[in-house]
């Protein structure tokens, strides 16, 4: 039994090279139809089983790929929209936990800058555009 398996994982490694194999966006679409699938089944909405087939055919579509460029396009853009939410949570949470000992500030230009609390009137430089900046803290 052992040596069935052992080329069936052997005939895979061989068909699968050349092509894209899984990533984050896979996964994600992986995800996204399991979710589909069982809100669906739970709250008995018939349409999302076929969606969630569509993300699941596209997850598999990606992996088994051979346009490589392609989909490594298709997962920096994806990655791109996922970032922005991402970085912004982590700033919250940064913000949270600092709140006693460091105020936050917004440069034009957007970046946050970080001082310590209790220093008064100060002149913040900016890193990014060296614009100076004149707060309280």
């Amino acid at each position: 039994m052992r040596g069935i398996f052992e080329r069936l994982k052997w005939k895979m490694g061989i068909w699968m090279q050349g092509r894209y194999g899984q990533d984050r966006l896979s996964v994600y679409l992986y995800g996204a139809a399991l979710v589909l699938l069982f809100v669906g089944a739970v709250l008995g909405i018939g349409i999302l089983t076929p969606i969630s087939l569509v993300f699941w055919i596209c997850a598999v579509f990606r992996i088994c790929s051979k346009q490589i460029a392609k989909r490594e396009k298709e997962l920096a853009f994806f990655e791109k929209i996922l970032n922005r939410p991402t970085k912004w949570i982590t700033l919250q949470k940064r913000k949270w936990a600092e709140r006693k000992t460091h105020c936050y500030f917004k440069c034009p230009c957007g970046t946050v800058l970080r001082v310590p609390k209790g220093k008064g009137e100060i002149e913040i430089t900016c890193p990014k555009c060296y614009n100076k900046i004149n707060r309280k803290t």
